[in-house]
């Protein structure tokens, strides 16, 4: 008898730890800090400036492996920003697209996006990352395109975008006591825009040259006047 009360605290103790082990780790989750942000600015042939910043949710764990940081648990959301390049600002610049793609694990039916307190829409279902016997880890995230151009009608030169990821789903299933919870691997943000301002500025030399012809239109509208 007294064996069977032992072993029934020992479960008890040990699945209560199991679920502050997982609350905590999904507390701990820092999207800011522990991520990594990268940019990219093309001048096109068009004219256009193509703007691309990457932000990785990456982390490096105790296996050697690259692996998703961001954990919503069920019910829970996360958010964090974009940048935009600093010269860009609505309506003084054209945008000609833009895109968010996101990129995650464990995403079920529900799983939403919102863009500057925009829906923007749900998530593709699937994705897992885990740990396979004689394969290792097998990554096989799942990825949603979301174009974003609406949320430019109006913008302030060095506003951020802000993202926001919720996992409503309030359930329980054999993935989230597996570890499967809704992981976030990385964002892509993608700006393609026309610097209108840019664009209509005329170069010194055209400055230049108008001089010239102004000044020679004056030169012979004078010479008339004297003649007459």
């Amino acid at each position: 008898m007294k064996k069977i009360l032992f072993i029934k605290k020992n479960i008890v103790l040990l699945s209560s730890l199991f679920f502050v082990f997982l609350f905590v780790s999904s507390a701990s989750s820092c999207p800011y800090s522990c991520s990594h942000y990268t940019s990219e600015s093309i001048n096109l042939d068009n004219g256009s400036f193509l703007y691309t910043e990457t932000l990785d949710f990456g982390f490096w764990n105790g296996w050697g492996q690259e692996g998703p940081f961001v954990k919503l648990l069920p019910g829970g959301s996360v958010s964090y920003f974009h940048n935009t390049p600093s010269d860009f600002e609505v309506p003084f610049d054209e945008v000609s697209s833009a895109s968010l793609e996101i990129s995650g694990y464990y995403i079920d039916e529900g799983d939403s996006v919102q863009v500057n307190n925009r829906f923007q829409g749900e998530l593709n279902e699937g994705g897992k990352f885990y740990w396979k016997l004689f394969h290792g880890f097998i990554d096989d995230p799942v990825n949603t395109f979301f174009d974003i151009s609406a949320a430019f009608e109006v913008w302030d030169s060095g506003s951020k975008l802000d993202v926001s990821v919720s996992n409503p789903d309030n359930s329980w299933s054999l993935d989230s006591f597996a570890d499967g919870f809704f992981k976030l691997e990385s964002s892509v943000f993608t700006l393609e825009y026309t610097n209108r301002v840019a664009a209509h500025t005329p170069e010194g030399s055209t400055f230049v040259l108008l001089g010239i012809g102004l000044v020679f239109a004056f030169g012979v509208i004078g010479k008339k006047y004297r003649k007459v």
